[in-house]
């Protein structure tokens, strides 16, 4: 497939982007990139980890400013220089990043005035300030108590505060970073809500997303990146098989995410009997839940944001505040899991959900995030051996088809799916027998899901134990022999692969609504 000049009618577009080159050492992550934006329009980008997507829409925003990359940006018909992330929002627009960045210690209230506080002689005005946000939010259709602690927020609610404050300051272009991938289907229907309701205003939105069935519904555009280059643009109504045609586009090839091949079921590996967890504040989060996974199964937990999920996950890998109540058995064996190194040692391997926050190590090579718990096995006396490293994290690269320059390249330079394969193979080098794998697919693309999807049904076959705990519904049913949902702490149901629906989970998740 050719490029394709996305630069027609040029008059129309509030933002565009010409011919867009953009260089890291030896790799060319944009290649003359060219995109226009309309007002009132909601325009998403798709690709491959690694296509160039994070790249455009970080030079889009002022990330990356005027002289680090080669090309122009046009706003209003005007070329325009963006040095930092702050000129871009001067001049109307915003980016609302994957990784919310929030103050969540202070009211919502402070979060939305954040930097621009009514103040008299120094002091803010609060006075002024409450009127102000209990207005703003009514105008912009959110229910939230502006005096409520921003952590204390679910994750949808954050991303709209945070939209809200951009719609505050002016803004004419709102570029979107995979906002979906850390929210469940009824919160992502709240912010789709709010997406039309900008859109009918004027704004360009500009919505980077992994997931096809979301794109089909609220795009009216979709450009295709692949290798840094547009390969193919649709509008909305053009005919097609829009899903195949989008991932034809960006792997070049058609993928089909089948269910898992069945596998011998052996010994129970992990038994939870009866676990309750509480928060730092008394409050319980998980009340007296049992289940157990055994060998070469896949067991799936599907819950939507609040409902225990985190919390029992943080009980099986030794991360609580308060040490859990209940059992945990390992083949068997009863067991005390108060530190992630009691779960290690027991033979429990976690992928953890919150990739940048839990996983990778942002200073660290590529192979150094991977061998890090295997330290032990790289020495050679006091000091690590290169060699030793060298040989296991080569294995896991081969293995996982982990792309990356070398095993000395930086970690954050890495595409998320690239930096998940990372993070999976760090859990592999330990050899666990039980796997803990937590929203293991969130925020990677297609071609890469599949290959995560066909390594978890290889480890199955192995003989692992696998559970599965996923706000990706879709997902849990496909890859689990069963299936059980959460909600408020407690298990409120159980399918096997044959009779696992996506309605029935769903309703059981939350109290049938």
């Amino acid at each position: 497939m050719t490029e394709i000049a996305a630069t027609q009618g040029r008059g129309e577009f509030v933002y565009e982007v010409r011919n867009i080159a953009k260089s890291f050492g030896g790799t060319q992550a944009l290649k003359g990139v060219s995109i226009g934006f309309r007002p009132g329009e909601v325009h998403a980008i798709m690709g491959e980890n690694g296509a160039g997507k994070s790249t455009l829409v970080k030079i889009l925003c002022g990330f990356f400013p005027t002289g680090r990359y080669s090309g122009e940006l046009i706003l209003n018909s005007i070329p325009i220089r963006v040095d930092s992330i702050h000129d871009a929002e001067s001049r109307g627009i915003l980016l609302v990043p994957q990784d919310l960045q929030v103050v969540a210690e202070l009211t919502v209230a402070d979060n939305l005035f954040l930097n621009r506080e009514p103040s008299r002689r120094g002091m803010v005005q609060n006075d002024v300030l409450w009127p102000k946000a209990v207005e703003f939010l009514r105008d912009f259709g959110l229910a939230i108590d502006p005096t409520r602690r921003m952590g204390d927020l679910l994750p949808a609610e954050q991303q709209l505060v945070l939209i809200a404050r951009g719609m505050m300051r002016g803004v004419c272009v709102l570029a979107l970073d995979e906002p979906t991938a850390a929210l469940t289907d009824a919160e992502a229907q709240i912010l789709f809500r709010h997406i039309e309701r900008l859109s009918a205003k004027g704004i360009a939105i500009i919505y980077i997303s992994h997931r096809i069935d979301e794109i089909t519904r609220i795009a009216e555009v979709v450009t295709v990146l692949r290798d840094g280059l547009v390969v193919d643009q649709l509008r909305r109504g053009e005919p097609s098989e829009t899903g195949r045609r989008i991932i034809r586009a960006m792997v070049g090839r058609d993928i089909d995410l089948n269910r898992r091949t069945p596998t011998v079921i052996g010994e129970t590996a992990l038994s939870v009997e009866d676990i309750t967890v509480v928060d730092a504040n008394s409050r319980e989060r998980v009340s007296g839940l049992s289940l157990d996974v055994r060998r070469g199964e896949v067991v799936g937990v599907f819950g939507s944001v609040g409902c225990g999920a985190d919390e029992f996950v943080r009980a099986l890998v030794g991360t609580t505040p308060r040490p859990p109540t209940g059992t945990i058995r390992i083949d068997g064996r009863s067991i005390s899991l108060r530190r992630p190194a009691d779960a290690l040692r027991a033979g429990i391997g976690y992928l953890p959900g919150d990739r940048q926050g839990d996983g990778v190590f942002p200073l660290l090579s590529v192979g150094e995030n991977i061998a890090v718990l295997t330290l032990d096995r790289m020495t050679r006396g006091p000091m690590i051996s290169p060699a030793r490293e060298a040989v296991l994290v080569y294995d896991f690269f081969e293995k996982l088809h982990i792309k990356a320059a070398s095993v000395n390249q930086g970690i954050n330079t890495l595409s998320g799916g690239n930096q998940q394969k990372a993070m999976l193979a760090r859990v592999l080098t330990r050899n666990p027998k039980i796997l803990v794998l937590h929203n293991p697919t969130q925020g990677v693309d297609i071609a890469t899901k599949q290959e995560l999807y066909g390594l978890i049904d290889r480890l199955a076959h192995e003989g692992k134990a696998i559970l599965i705990v996923s706000s990706d519904l879709e997902e849990v049913i496909v890859l689990s022999d069963r299936v059980l949902a959460l909600r408020q702490g407690r298990l409120a149901g159980g399918w096997s692969r044959a009779d696992a629906t996506q309605h029935a989970v769903l309703a059981a998740a939350t109290g049938g609504h």
